[in-house]
């Protein structure tokens, strides 16, 4: 995601009524205010209490900070404050982070990070993370315990553990959030995200809600006389171990109310009740919202979307400073929100420009009609670099550790595979099981036993140690590649060979040639998977960069580590960590740094599922037999007819996309669900 520099914090004024107004000129995070210039400006990361003006840390700057002061940070300050104890505001007050993405407060699991004893505060452009509320005197609210008047724009909370309520937030005071994500929170009680208790207004613009857990409201919790307002969010993925995955009243003496408007509540887990846990609360529908399981709920119109998959995409950086969750094509949440109204809703949750109609939840498709699937609206460079050369001294260390090379642009940042020795292939007991869980998953599955035979016998290999790309080759990049090489050049210019097929040869291709220059079908596509590509134009493409084919020796030994993952993640299949068996298959891939919770342990991304790769070898069905019981950095075959292509892809079975599997295609092809990955070896 791409950096933002401060951006004022909006003034929103809501008013809860049969209908619901928010007083402003529309939510827009780019919209320009009069707001002054910042009192106070912290220069560094360190955490004292003394410091200002000097060296001005944000704890001194919030102890110093006068009535009404605004306090910013300097530009080009990013990074962690890990904080000793709580910061402590009892002001009018407002803190302007440069973005979520870049700067966090961290808790490191031993403190809590914000106390809003009064005031009116407003924060934005900051992430908190790793907070923790388990002393006596301070059980709820991890993050931020609010009792004043707080706005929130812009944030991330993620991985905060309360021992009582709100793992992230507890607010016992009127309280707006807007634009912001919450994700992986925890409460022993309620509220995995946020509770809101007493006589108290939460109020929710713009915001994503996923993997919370709690007891009850595994994203949300309200108690006493608080009240819930939902616009525009994304509420989904979250669990609660008893009742209201999603959202729950757990006041059940009390009458609250519920008000939602454009917003996805769906797929949220608990034994009762998994969206919402009403009890005796009153849920005011506005309009216009997606639910995916209403049991114990009324009052929904015409316009919600009631008992339905949203089709979301996983968590994950689509753009903007804050991760959200986005909408897979076909989603019924596309263009079925209403953001029209007075005020209008400007913007999504990361700044893209909302149509009308707009979609429900969180996030706004980039085409009219949602065409396409997720697209990045923080896309890096898009020149081609020919050259890097990474330095690292080789190690003996049997599992590798995260070591990027100096990034140049999405899709060619690389992490280090260390060397080892692990098993490649399977054995028969292995295969066996992989059937019987195929079958299990779809009886009517084509997943024979004969697809793995060329997988075995198992056998060791060693392999030295190498770098390899964490993204699979995006469409932007290659389109660079291909402008380097001149005109026409996807014709004969891999080698003497066809690179790829263009729009004007594959009606799905990604990319055309308008008879000067390749440029992308859509814009939108830039982040998505190079396909339709050639084994010699994927070959072709790593050589100019500096880099080659990963062997499927070593395709295998990064997916599996030397412990012999099953999937690059583990051994037991988890639909929510890779992209396979789509619906209605020519649904295409997603972008290359999707599905972030599926990567290998050193980081490496989709090596299971969205497109399957080509590798350097050539393709023999019996070589595992001829191979021997242990090798050193195997090439394969020395000729053949077809390369060997590993991971499955977005078409496939899950059976497809495990780590031994193999596939093959006549070099010279390309087709809808193959792409690539690049290696380097290690400079001694």
């Amino acid at each position: 995601m791409k950096p933002r520099t401060c951006v004022p914090l909006l003034a929103l004024t809501l008013i809860i009524l049969p209908i619901l107004a928010i007083v402003n000129q529309g939510i827009h995070v780019n919209a320009q205010t009069n707001t002054p210039q910042p009192n106070i400006i912290v220069n560094t990361l360190i955490d004292e209490p003394r410091g200002c003006p000097e060296r001005c840390t944000l704890r001194s700057a919030i102890s110093t900070a006068k009535a009404n002061d605004i306090i910013a940070f300097q530009p080009d300050l990013v990074g962690t404050i890990a904080l000793a104890a709580p910061l402590v505001i009892d002001k009018n007050l407002k803190i302007i982070g440069v973005g979520a993405n870049v700067l966090t407060l961290d808790g490191e699991s031993r403190t809590a990070i914000l106390e809003v004893r009064s005031g009116t505060v407003e924060i934005s452009g900051l992430s908190m993370i790793n907070a923790v509320a388990n002393s006596p005197n301070h059980s709820n609210g991890a993050a931020i315990i609010n009792r004043g008047q707080l706005t929130i724009a812009r944030c991330s909370f993620a991985n905060n553990n309360a021992n009582q309520s709100g793992g992230a937030i507890y607010s016992q005071s009127d309280i707006t959030i807007i634009e912001s994500t919450f994700f992986n929170n925890t409460a022993r009680t309620s509220g995995g995200a946020i509770t809101s208790a007493g006589a108290s207004k939460l109020t929710i613009v713009n915001s994503t809600f996923a993997e919370n857990t709690a007891s009850a409201g595994g994203a949300m919790a309200l108690d006493e006389q608080a009240e819930l307002t939902l616009l525009n969010s994304t509420v989904a993925g979250n669990t609660a171990t008893t009742v209201g995955g999603g959202v729950a009243n757990v006041s059940f003496g009390s009458a609250n109310r519920m008000s939602l408007s454009s917003t996805i509540v769906a797929g949220n887990s608990a034994p009762n009740f998994p969206d919402f846990a009403p009890s005796n609360a009153e849920l005011l529908s506005l309009g216009n919202n997606l639910l995916g399981n209403t049991q114990n709920t009324q009052g929904w119109f015409a316009s919600d979307i009631q008992n339905a998959d949203p089709l979301l995409a996983p968590l994950g950086d689509y753009g903007g400073t804050t991760k959200t969750r986005a909408l897979y094509r076909g989603s019924p949440a596309i263009k079925a929100g209403y953001c029209d109204g007075d005020p209008k809703i400007v913007t999504d949750q990361r700044g893209v420009v909302r149509k009308n109609p707009c979609d429900i939840g969180a996030y706004e498709t980039d085409l009219a009609g949602g065409e396409i699937l997720p697209t990045s609206t923080a896309t890096p460079t898009t020149t081609f670099t020919p050259t890097v050369t990474p330095t690292h001294t080789a190690t003996a260390t049997p599992m590798p550790t995260k070591t990027p090379i100096p990034p140049v642009g999405l899709g060619t940042e690389l992490v280090s595979i260390s060397s080892g020795t692990f098993k490649m292939g399977t054995d028969l007991q292995e295969t066996q099981r992989a059937v019987q869980e195929c079958l299990e998953r779809d009886s009517g599955a084509d997943c024979r036993i004969e697809y793995t035979q060329d997988s075995l016998p198992q056998h060791e290999v060693t392999i030295s140690s190498f770098y390899m790309d964490i993204y699979e080759v995006s469409t932007k990049q290659y389109v660079a590649f291909l402008n380097s090489l001149g005109p026409n050049s996807h014709r004969t210019g891999c080698d003497g060979m066809l690179c790829i097929f263009t729009l004007d040869e594959q009606q799905s291709s990604y990319i055309k040639f308008d008879g000067t220059t390749y440029v992308m079908a859509n814009t939108s596509y830039s982040n998505y998977p190079i396909t339709f590509v050639t084994w010699y134009g994927a070959n072709s493409y790593c050589h100019a960069l500096g880099r080659r084919l990963p062997t499927e020796a070593e395709w295998e030994y990064a997916a599996r580590g030397v412990e012999g993952r099953i999937y690059p993640w583990g051994n037991t299949w988890d639909p929510t960590k890779a992209l396979t068996d789509r619906p209605q298959k020519k649904m295409g891939p997603v972008e290359v740094n999707a599905f972030t919770n599926g990567a290998t342990p050193e980081g490496v991304l989709n090596m299971a599922g969205n497109v399957a790769e080509w590798v350097a070898d050539w393709y023999g069905e019996s070589y595992y037999q001829q191979v021997g019981a242990a090798s050193i950095n195997p090439l394969g075959p020395t000729n053949g007819s077809h390369k060997v292509i590993r991971g499955g892809s977005f078409a496939n079975l899950p059976f497809f996309a495990r780590s031994v599997h193999r596939m093959d295609r006549s070099p010279d092809e390309g087709a809808y669900d193959i792409g690539f990955r690049c290696v380097t070896d290690v400079k001694s």
